[in-house]
């Protein structure tokens, strides 16, 4: 009777080898597919919650896409730069976070401060202007008091203005601080620039825009002018003339 060669009892070792690169193929591209799709998601979700000007917290975001741990480096950044370049928008997250991670999103672009003032978009944003040049031309932050009392001199409404200054203050164009008055039972607040609005104003646009309102130069204006050009206009005036 003949014997049976070993090799017949053996699986075949190039078929095996064949149906694991197939296997992995599959997984890869299966893989591939599920970022795709998770990308687009994320991009929908943050068109959609950018216009209401929130911060986004990346713990929900993650949970309500389903984007794991190991996923979203790779969904952020193709995500990113698919809001950048096709939507003009861009994401980032904001410094003071920690622990919870925050996102906010805002134009890929400054627009000038002429342009906005120029356009029809609203008592609020006009408002919102006011309010930042005047903390800006007061070296960056400005007591509650004071920045009431320069309202008024504007003519605008300080009840109404406090529904729209917590509003700013949400979505991260002003950032509040209270002070504690050592011996008294009082605080005092004070209001600065915040993340947004580092991110979406220029303040070398502020200063001329506001230059041009008084009719001085904006050198004038030394301590500012310093801030967004780098440089004292006193020594550009000794240069100059030397």
């Amino acid at each position: 009777m003949p014997r049976k060669s070993a090799a017949t009892n053996q699986p075949s070792t190039s078929r095996g080898f064949t149906t694991m690169e197939f296997d992995s193929e599959n997984e890869e591209e299966g893989t591939n597919q599920n970022i795709v799709l998770l990308v687009t998601n994320f991009v929908k979700y943050i068109i959609n919650y950018s216009s209401n000007k929130l911060p986004i917290k990346r713990n929900e975001l993650v949970k309500q896409l389903k984007i794991s741990q190991k996923q979203f480096p790779q969904v952020f950044m193709e995500g990113k730069e698919i809001l950048k370049d096709v939507y003009g928008i861009e994401i980032s997250e904001l410094a003071e976070t920690k622990p919870t991670k925050l996102f906010i999103t805002y134009p890929a672009f400054k627009l000038p401060v002429f342009s906005i003032l120029n356009k029809e978009m609203g008592k609020e944003l006009t408002t919102l202007f006011i309010v930042l040049s005047y903390i800006f031309m007061k070296s960056g932050e400005i007591q509650e008091i004071n920045l009431n009392n320069f309202l008024e001199k504007v003519h605008i409404n300080i009840e109404e203005f406090a529904k729209t200054r917590d509003k700013f203050v949400k979505q991260m164009y002003l950032k509040r601080r209270k002070v504690e008055i050592e011996g008294q039972n009082e605080s005092h607040t004070y209001y600065s620039w915040g993340e947004r609005a580092l991110l979406e104003f220029n303040k070398q646009d502020v200063l001329e825009q506001v230059a041009k309102l008084v009719r001085k130069p904006s050198s004038n204006f030394v301590v500012q002018h310093r801030e967004v050009y780098g440089e004292d206009p006193n020594d550009m005036d000794f240069v100059m003339l030397g």
